[in-house]
């Protein structure tokens, strides 16, 4: 585990970054916060700041509360991944200010890609740190619940997952096993709905996950989708 460099040589890192890429600053930076294993340049500066190690993605944040951390030979993989990942520079666009939709490896397969609507190989190395934690997250509470354990302390927990033969690197890499689709239009759309919608023109299936405008959403907690004033997806009896 390596200490994080000081903020002042990171902003000289990613300007030698943005020289290399021949791109805006911004870009360079969140590349960069994406090869130390941090979502974005301020979450970078905040580590760096406050002295912490570059293992961060062991921290795993679900709907604002603290839930399960992703167990370390995860974090250190994904992180190993990052650091060593070149997603274009379209991709970190997208991902920090665009629009992307995650399916299911073989539902993603009917996805009608289009002039708009683009795949997008590289999009797994930047938004694998929010699709780890909740992929993990859902595990252990379906887990738990069918072992009727209602809490569990970390240590516990690394004790059950050893106990009985638990991989969560298998499990985890399972859930990356995505099909990610890129908005490649000139006007990105204004509201959710209207992104939601270009889902919807060209696939039967729903996605999993979205990036909109710089937040992560996962579909899957939402109980009702509306696009339009019409119900398009809805988990409500």
């Amino acid at each position: 585990m390596s200490t994080i460099p000081s903020v002042y040589d990171l902003k000289g890192q990613a300007r030698a970054l943005q020289k290399e890429l021949s791109c805006k600053l911004n870009l360079a930076q969140q590349k960069l916060a994406s090869q130390y294993g941090f979502r974005d340049w301020a979450a970078l500066s905040t580590a760096s700041k406050n002295g912490k190690t570059a293992d961060h993605l062991t921290k795993s944040t679900l709907n604002g509360k603290q839930k399960f951390e992703l167990p370390k030979e995860v974090a250190d993989l994904l992180r190993d991944q990052r650091a060593s990942a070149k997603p274009e520079i379209s991709t970190i666009q997208a991902f920090e200010t665009g629009l992307l939709f995650a399916f299911d490896i073989k539902e993603g397969q009917d996805f009608r890609f289009d002039e708009v609507m683009v795949p997008d190989e590289h999009a797994i190395d930047i938004c694998s740190t929010d699709v780890a934690p909740v992929a993990w997250n859902a595990f252990m509470e379906e887990y738990l619940l069918e072992a009727e354990v209602e809490a569990i302390t970390p240590n516990e927990l690394q004790k059950l997952v050893h106990e009985n033969d638990i991989d969560p690197v298998e499990i985890v890499m399972d859930s990356l096993s995505l099909v990610f689709v890129r908005y490649a239009g000139e006007q990105l759309p204004t509201s959710f709905e209207d992104a939601y919608a270009l889902s919807l023109d060209r696939s039967f299936w729903h996605p999993i996950y979205m990036w909109f405008q710089g937040k992560f959403i996962n579909l899957e907690d939402l109980q009702e989708i509306r696009v339009h004033g019409k119900v398009v997806k809805s988990t409500l009896n």
